[in-house]
């Protein structure tokens, strides 16, 4: 309950991290509830909506804990829903990947990539044109944990070229040495926004960061106009230019209503020699708060 009215208040101190660990707790059944179901897929690749590939025999729905196990691959084609945690890649070290492909559409409580606080634990999630929203419906909130875990070393990894996200994220975490987030927009085919009605919010901690890699055109916008966006202290928005043709232009790489981002890190590299670009973070009486890429010719 305490949890539910931090996130209405949209209090989020900068020294807090939650844990992908943390949020299993906190959403555990309630007392006097019976205890959450789990689901575990099999041990070999296989797709989400393929009742076979599930060790149950059936495709996990309603409030069921989702346990993905490492080293394997997971296609979502279809419908997937799921209203507590999914869990990517458990029970060691070998990397896992989830890949929401063109059609599909999953809806997930919340998605911890990876999902285990395990040495050298490594989850990859692709979204390649399909859709992919995170929040419960009835508390209108809901996380990808991208490399949160405190404890050991590992990777979180997202990769977007296509199609739909929807909700908040935590990219990273405060602790060095421990698990690394990386969110990669590849592109500007995908849109990437919070739930308009949900307490969503977009936070990188010092072992995060948002890499854009532009297209000729040049790269999608994180919109997060409807929650607040914290770039922690050594947190990294990385701008890579090498494919880019589009002439000078400033374009805004995260719009948001309420942007705090000192002690951030911003690099932009592999752009063509005729052109400089510089990332910065802009506050404009009248004007949303954004993270800008101004790209000047020089020659």
């Amino acid at each position: 309950m305490m949890m539910k009215n931090h996130f209405q208040k949209k209090i989020f101190p900068a020294t807090i991290f939650l844990t992908a660990a943390m949020l299993c707790i906190l959403k555990a059944a309630p007392v006097g509830t019976v205890e959450i179901e789990r689901a575990h897929f099999g041990n070999k690749s296989g797709h989400w909506n393929n009742p076979k590939d599930w060790r149950s025999g059936k495709i996990p729905q309603g409030v069921v804990r989702v346990y993905i196990p490492h080293g394997i691959t997971l296609t979502v084609s279809g419908q997937a829903a799921n209203e507590d945690v999914i869990n990517l890649g458990v029970g060691g070290d070998k990397k896992t990947t989830l890949i929401i492909t063109r059609g599909a559409k999953a809806k997930f409580s919340s998605l911890n990539v990876p999902g285990q606080e395990q040495k050298g634990n490594n989850g990859v999630l692709y979204l390649r044109d399909g859709e992919l929203s995170i929040g419960n419906d009835a508390e209108k909130r809901g996380t990808l944990f991208l490399g949160q875990g405190l404890t050991h070393s590992g990777t979180g990894y997202a990769e977007f070229s296509g199609g739909k996200f929807v909700g908040g994220m935590r990219i990273g975490n405060s602790t060095p040495g421990t698990q690394q987030g990386t969110l990669v927009i590849k592109g500007s085919k995908v849109s990437v926004t919070t739930r308009p009605d949900g307490a969503n919010f977009l936070d990188v901690g010092a072992t995060g960061t948002i890499e854009f890699e532009l297209d000729e055109k040049g790269v999608s916008t994180l919109q997060y106009m409807d929650a607040m966006v914290r770039l922690n202290p050594g947190a990294t928005v990385h701008v890579n230019g090498a494919a880019y043709k589009g002439g000078p232009k400033t374009i805004t790489l995260i719009a948001t209503k309420d942007l705090r981002a000192e002690g951030a890190k911003y690099e932009a590299v592999n752009f063509s020699d005729d052109y400089e670009a510089q990332v910065k973070p802009e506050k404009k009486r009248g004007q949303p708060d954004s993270i800008v890429l101004k790209i000047t010719r020089v020659r």
